[in-house]
């Protein structure tokens, strides 16, 4: 009888997980444009940690299609909460991932 019982708690929790959201919930997306911006970035590395990285950047126009210019510069700052100076700043140069097809911005940065 217990193991009936456990199982049928451990289904309802797995079914009570799975199942979708309210539909009063308002999604955010903090990472859309802000009106009026042409294109925004996308964080293409897979690791960012304490210390030395090695950054790689995608920018992604209104279209949701990637932004795919060498010739466009790009310079990255990185400001916390509540602090008015960078901590982390680093101009990054492009790199073609499929030339010349797709591509994204490469640098390294400090945290």
């Amino acid at each position: 009888m217990k193991r009936i019982t456990l199982t049928a708690v451990l289904i309802i929790l797995a079914l009570g997980a799975c199942s979708a959201r309210s539909r009063d919930q308002v999604p955010t997306s903090k990472g859309a444009p802000a009106p009026g911006q042409d294109v925004f970035p996308v964080i293409a590395s897979s690791e960012i940690v304490v210390g030395d990285n090695r950054l790689q950047i995608g920018l992604i126009d209104t279209n949701d299609a990637p932004v795919r210019s060498p010739k466009t510069a790009l310079q990255v700052a990185f400001v916390g909460p509540d602090v008015q100076k960078p901590s982390s700043e680093t101009t990054m140069s492009f790199l073609w991932t499929i030339k010349p097809v797709q591509g994204l911005w490469v640098g390294r940065s400090h945290f």
